[in-house]
């Protein structure tokens, strides 16, 4: 959720986003879960200039609702024009 949250945070969308994200030099190691009412990604980023960022996200909400899946991915993208704005 939060690879492809950062990518269209940048205004980009695909159905791999470390394909798009890796040339970049932008890595992202994470975890994605969920127990059917709570859905939760945390992951560990690093840019191209070497600083590192740790984004993780817990949302609570109907039962296998996918909408839970696209607030972490928007949240995610929000992140991602703070973090690589200069990248």
């Amino acid at each position: 959720l939060i690879p492809l949250g950062l990518l269209m945070g940048m205004g980009k969308d695909a159905p791999d986003p470390d394909s798009e994200l890796l040339p970049k030099g932008i890595t992202v190691y994470n975890k994605t879960g969920d127990i059917g009412i709570a859905y939760a990604d945390a992951a560990l980023i690093q840019l191209p200039d070497g600083q590192r960022a740790v984004a993780a996200f817990m949302v609570k909400g109907p039962f296998n609702d996918p909408r839970s899946a696209e607030l972490i991915r928007a949240m995610a993208g929000a992140v991602a024009k703070t973090l690589v704005k200069s990248q």
